[in-house]
């Protein structure tokens, strides 16, 4: 199938959708999925992890199905021993969906590897002890001075950025989130990888905005020239 390329190639466009879509695109959703989707749909035992499913999967198959021209059922996904999404036989589209709270978010690219990672604040009983695992020696001593009013926004805005670049490498839970730091701030940025991100490879970190309570990150494997965000329809 041929790849569409009518924005410059090193252009990311993010979708997003809140489950409060699922009374107006719920029905949509599930007319673009495989039988074997909806009978995956079925098994959840809750009804919010249902819509959550098909609701993002939809997005997923609706936008690539516009993309490459092709009706959003018979786009071929396939999905790597981690998890990771892609286009069988076709390396020219590059997307990662994540969802956390009511959010749900898709990101597309036709130029290298893409991970995208949303979370939603909430709290976490053991969330200092969380992030002695995940933070290295240097953002461990940083967050420990922030107060605790600040740590959970710390928290979550690290630990996006860091799983966007997890879901960008496709290497899963092998991978030491240890070994990659990243900036508390708002200008989202790498500050050093270790031997299992490969620093052969230029990772971007960007900031996805995102409504309140959310922290949400972009990580990509060349620098984007452009990302925009958008809410995303069926035949939008």
């Amino acid at each position: 199938m041929p790849v569409h390329r009518s924005t410059p190639a090193s252009r990311v466009t993010i979708w997003q959708l809140n489950l409060s879509d699922w009374r107006r695109w719920g029905d949509a959703c599930e007319s673009m999925l495989t039988p074997s989707e909806l009978a995956q749909a079925d098994r959840f035992r809750h009804p919010e992890g249902r819509q959550r499913f098909v609701l993002g999967r939809g997005m997923m198959r609706g936008v690539l199905g516009k993309l490459l021209d092709a009706k959003p059922r018979e786009v071929a996904l396939q999905f790597s021993g981690q998890g990771k999404p892609h286009l069988a036989g076709e390396d020219g589209m590059h997307f990662n969906l994540s969802h956390s709270g009511e959010m749900i978010l898709l990101g597309v690219t036709s130029n290298g590897e893409i991970g995208v990672d949303i979370e939603a604040f909430r709290h976490l009983p053991r969330r200092d002890q969380i992030a002695e695992g995940i933070l290295s020696a240097t953002e461990l001593n940083q967050y420990e001075t922030l107060s605790d009013a600040q740590r959970q926004a710390a928290f979550f805005t690290i630990w996006t950025r860091k799983e966007a670049i997890v879901k960008a490498v496709g290497r899963g839970l092998c991978f030491p989130l240890t070994d990659v730091e990243v900036s508390f701030t708002p200008d989202a940025r790498v500050l050093r990888f270790g031997e299992a991100v490969g620093e052969d490879i230029p990772w971007r970190l960007s900031s996805i905005a995102c409504p309140a309570g959310y922290a949400a990150a972009l990580a990509t494997s060349h620098q984007p020239s452009e990302i925009s965000v958008n809410n995303w329809m069926p035949n939008g």
